[in-house]
């Protein structure tokens, strides 16, 4: 099965797409910055809870965020070196008990412990720590307790910690790109630049890494096909971090000298995307598409522990189906699908089952097919509330 896992001959990007990480110093201080923002959609969800930022606001304008890019090559990113120790909290605000990004990473190294996950374990604690020395110097203290605690005391505080976060993962030079595999997210071999490219899920989990090691009080939540983040004022109020958004990228599009059209993405921008702080309009196109799906579907709220890890489960388990087809991988579906409710997961393994059924009736074993179909078919009737499937002629198949 190894085998099947290692896709060293595809590349994230392909010859069309031309990914810019050239060097771009900032010289202005994050403060600066902020303080030059303009009010933005942040602030008028905060306004609809009932809080108000004063003068500091995220917006998709500067964030600032003082980045040097630092050329170096790849694996000499400081981010991979081991920390001499990770600097902690004692979780009282972090409802969870682990860090989705190291259970993401011990999952995925246990069907293929050929990548070397060491190295992307001190990648993502050093995310955190450098968090934490950021919140540390601004407060001007050595105790990161005091550091926290001061800034959640305000909602311009709040709003410090999510930009640390982001600024955190910018200067490590990540990128939003999609993916269900960590050990791809970080081989050099796939990148033509020297980057790292995370999906919404992994860059949920980064985010809540740093949570977790420093007490913070976000949440995971999903919707169709997605994952984004759920950051806590109080008991009550709160807003959503769309953390695909945590960097906003220019697309230009040309023609090359043979009249190809071509992409250009250009990751010197340090802007925050225009839906960094609300989830709003990708959810209302969700439920209008699945009227009472979403609430079926425990879309739109936390997640619990259980959740958490069959979700990412689903992601590596689904992805690696997606690529072999192999029986062993819907055992194990179906193995995780006994934890906890996925809609996710079910829509991978009613998608498996009715791949399964194309794949014996083209091998010519028709009883094989039909037996599939049956089981397809009890398990539609049984998870129908969380069952997405692309397939248009799903039914059909089914109930010939």
């Amino acid at each position: 099965m190894e085998d099947d896992f290692i896709y060293d001959e595809e590349i994230v990007f392909d010859d069309e797409i031309e990914v810019v990480m050239d060097e771009h110093p900032l010289s202005e201080s994050l403060d600066e910055l902020v303080q030059k923002t303009k009010p933005s959609t942040f602030r008028r969800v905060l306004k609809n809870i009932g809080l108000g930022l004063g003068a500091i606001a995220l917006s998709a304008s500067l964030i600032g965020v003082p980045i040097l890019y630092h050329k170096h090559l790849q694996n000499q990113n400081p981010c991979f070196t081991t920390p001499k120790h990770v600097i902690k909290r004692e979780n009282k605000r972090y409802k969870h008990s682990f860090s989705p990004a190291e259970f993401y990473l011990e999952y995925e190294h246990s069907l293929n412990p050929t990548f070397d996950k060491n190295r992307i374990q001190n990648f993502f604690d050093n995310i955190s720590n450098n968090v934490a020395n950021s919140l540390m110097e601004r407060q001007k203290t050595k105790s990161i307790d005091q550091a926290v605690e001061k800034l959640l005391q305000t909602p311009e505080g709040h709003q410090t910690i999510v930009l640390e976060i982001v600024k955190s993962l910018i200067k490590a030079e990540v990128i939003y790109h999609e993916e269900q595999f960590l050990s791809r997210s970080f081989d050099p071999k796939l990148h033509k630049g020297e980057f790292y490219h995370l999906d919404c899920d992994l860059l949920c989990h980064a985010f809540m890494h740093v949570a977790r090691n420093l007490d913070l009080p976000l949440e995971e939540q999903q919707s169709l096909g997605h994952m984004y983040l759920f950051w806590n004022y109080d008991e009550n109020t709160g807003w959503p971090l769309e953390a695909t958004e945590f960097r906003k990228p220019k697309i230009t599009e040309y023609h090359d000298k043979d009249g190809n059209l071509c992409t250009r993405i250009d990751f010197q921008t340090y802007e925050l995307g225009d839906l960094f702080t609300t989830i709003e309009e990708i959810k209302s196109r969700y439920q209008e598409a699945y009227e009472g799906f979403s609430e079926r579907a425990g879309y739109y709220r936390d997640m619990t522990d259980a959740e958490i890890r069959t979700h990412i489960k689903s992601n590596i388990l689904g992805q690696l189906y997606d690529k072999s087809k192999d029986l062993e991988i819907v055992r194990l579906m179906e193995e995780a699908d006994k934890e906890a409710t996925v809609p996710q997961l079910k829509t991978n393994i009613y998608i498996a089952y009715t791949n399964q059924i194309f794949k014996t009736r083209d091998e010519g074993n028709i009883k094989e097919a039909l037996e599939w179909a049956a089981k397809a078919k009890t398990f539609r009737e049984k998870n129908s509330q969380f069952i997405t499937s692309f397939y248009p002629d799903e039914f059909a198949l089914i109930y010939k």
